[in-house]
């Protein structure tokens, strides 16, 4: 199945609540053992999940929430949309907007795409990356979220700093990485919806429209 690739500025929409991003790991229970013990094996496929809920309060926001559901044509396509993080104090703000002058909900502006170089070869499964701190003035730190070619990652830990600085990450790599590619701070994901009836804009005075979406890592992409 083809599947295209749609860019979505979750934030644009005006974002009111929204559940943390989670890992679901996809663990398969192996039954209950003889001496009452569970056994759980560890999905080899960990993905993550979010619900995303938001009033829109300007009829052309409405629209423009119509027409990117109504792209994703259920579950078929695919959202890339940044996972915001409000405990990643490495966004910072460049006071850039939209194209119309106008902010996102709360009055903010795009933020800086933050980039670390990854310093070293690490191969899919790997749980350690090397890479240049200075590049974000070793600014990631443990909890924080990141991504590699919109793959994303949490930050475990980070030990040492500019060129020698090494974090650990969760879930483990689903992909080698190269010295080729960066970590992004301000992280990016491919999403799907999890039913083909997300996103429906319920029409409810004072707001043009609410909706939300469950969305879903797009975990089997080429």
């Amino acid at each position: 199945m083809d599947r295209s690739i749609i860019d979505v500025p979750l934030d644009w929409f005006g974002i009111e609540a929204q559940d943390d991003w989670h890992i679901d790991t996809r663990g398969k229970s192996l039954g209950e053992g003889v001496t009452g013990d569970g056994q759980v094996v560890y999905g080899n496929q960990p993905r993550w999940v979010v619900n995303v809920k938001m009033p829109i309060f300007a009829d052309v926001r409405a629209r423009a929430w119509r027409v990117v559901t109504a792209k994703q044509r259920g579950r078929v396509n695919v959202w890339r949309v940044r996972a915001v993080d409000p405990f990643n104090p490495a966004a910072i703000a460049t006071g850039a907007t939209f194209s119309d002058g106008s902010t996102f909900s709360d009055g903010s502006t795009f933020s800086a795409s933050l980039t670390a170089p990854v310093l070293a070869a690490a191969a899919a499964g790997d749980t350690r990356i090397s890479f240049n701190g200075s590049y974000v003035d070793d600014a990631l730190d443990g909890g924080m979220l990141f991504s590699i070619d919109d793959w994303l990652y949490m930050a475990q830990g980070v030990e040492g700093t500019g060129t020698s600085a090494v974090v650990t990450v969760e879930p483990p790599l689903r992909r080698a990485v190269t010295t080729s590619q960066e970590l992004n701070l301000n992280p990016t994901v491919l999403v799907v919806f999890e039913s083909d009836m997300e996103g429906r804009l319920s029409l409810s005075a004072p707001a043009f429209g609410k909706s939300s979406a469950s969305l879903i890592e797009w975990t089997n992409r080429p």
